[in-house]
Order: structure tokens, then C-alpha cells, then sequence
């Protein structure tokens, strides 16, 4: 059921990018929207990088994670990235009486298409696709080689942003989505206990 889930949130992250990209042809888009697109200019070619901030549920609880993602705009409406995370309030719980950290980071390509409202108004879509590795221990930091309680799993994140423009360059926006888990095997977590909505914001630098 999940799996499916994943598959049809792809196909309409597709069918939205095919349907904007076709407005912007010959004869598929009026002088309103090409005035607009005149006072954005052309963000083909251009690199992205932002500092996120997440409110997000894991372990069956919510907590902040923090992350960066970084990218280049394929075209004036498609952009691809990168984003690195990791989940920075760790939550701690009880295990064979003993207090145990639970610690999260992931990893994902994170395609991003834009629609511009003005110039100083951006629209985003977004769907992050990538590896989370889960565990516990007794401190905050993950060791992956010393680290036998771990689990990879497999997570996606669609999400919405309204980005505005502060000065130049500088953007500052505001997120939501939902997180889909796959693959829970960790102690007494399943998949239901990763996944969820959140919201978040994020500053936004774009390099021309």
C-alpha cells in the first residue's frame, strides 16, 4: 500500500511538471504570464543552496530536524537538488532499563519544480527521495562502523514552498508536507512511527 502510494504521488509530480512546462510553449502562455516571467528573469543555469529547519515526526514523536540542500535550476521552472539532514532533538526512551538516544539522518535527490508568481513571489513542489539510517545508543553521534542496532530505510517527502524574496539573492521560505517511511525495523518502531506531516522553513540563497 505504501509502495503504491510513492508511485502515485511520482506520476503526479510528472504529470505537474509536463503541464507547466507546457504553458510556457509557443502559443501556451498569454502577455500577463510573459510580464511576469520578464520581472523574475531566467533562473536556467542557476545554483541554489539553503539551510532548512523541519518540525517533523519521528520515533512517534515530534522533534526539529536540520538539514541543507543545495542544487542548479535545469531550466526556468525544473530545478534538482540535493538534501542532507539530520534529526537534531533527539528523543530518548527506555530500553532494558536503560536510557537510550534515538538518532536519525538521511540523505535524498530532492527535484524542486517553481512557479513564479512575480518576482518577488516563488511557488515550489517538491518530492525528496532518499535513505534515512535509524538507531539508539547511549550518546548523539551515529558510528556507522560500531554500530549494530542500526536500520536503513526508505523515505519520501512531498512538499509545498512559498518563497519570498528578502533581497537579491536571498529568499526565505515557508514549507509543508508529509513524510512516507519504508522499511522500519528498529526495536519496537514500524513505519507508521517515521511517518507524518511537518513544516518548516527554510533560507534560501540563489547564485547566478
Amino acid at each position: 500500500m505504501v509502495i503504491r502510494k510513492v508511485k502515485i504521488l511520482f506520476v503526479l509530480f510528472l504529470i505537474i511538471c509536463s503541464v507547466s512546462n507546457a504553458q510556457f510553449l509557443p502559443g501556451g502562455i498569454d502577455d500577463k504570464h510573459k510580464d511576469d516571467f520578464k520581472e523574475t528573469g531566467n533562473l536556467s543555469g542557476t545554483s541554489y543552496a539553503s539551510f532548512q529547519s523541519k518540525y517533523s515526526k519521528a520515533f512517534s514523536e515530534y522533534g526539529i530536524d536540520l538539514g541543507l540542500n543545495a542544487g542548479i535550476m535545469l531550466n526556468n521552472f525544473f530545478g534538482l537538488g540535493f538534501n542532507i539532514s539530520y534529526l537534531a532533538t533527539k528523543p530518548v526512551s527506555q530500553i532494558d532499563d536503560r536510557s537510550i538516544v534515538m538518532r536519525m539522518s538521511y540523505y535524498g535527490l530532492e527535484p524542486e519544480l517553481v512557479y513564479n508568481f512575480s518576482s518577488k513571489l516563488h511557488l515550489s513542489f517538491r518530492l525528496m527521495t532518499g535513505l534515512a539510517y535509524i538507531d539508539y545508543g547511549e550518546n548523539n553521534v551515529i558510528d556507522l562502523p560500531a554500530d549494530y542496532n542500526g536500520d536503513w530505510i526508505f523515505i519520501t517527502e512531498p512538499s509545498a514552498v512559498m518563497n519570498l524574496k528578502i533581497l537579491k539573492s536571498f529568499w526565505i521560505g515557508f514549507y509543508g508536507g508529509y513524510r512516507i517511511a519504508q522499511g522500519v525495523q528498529l526495536y519496537w518502531f514500524d513505519s507508521e512511527d517515521m511517518s507524518g506531516l511537518f513544516s518548516g522553513l527554510q533560507i534560501k540563497l540563489i547564485i547566478k
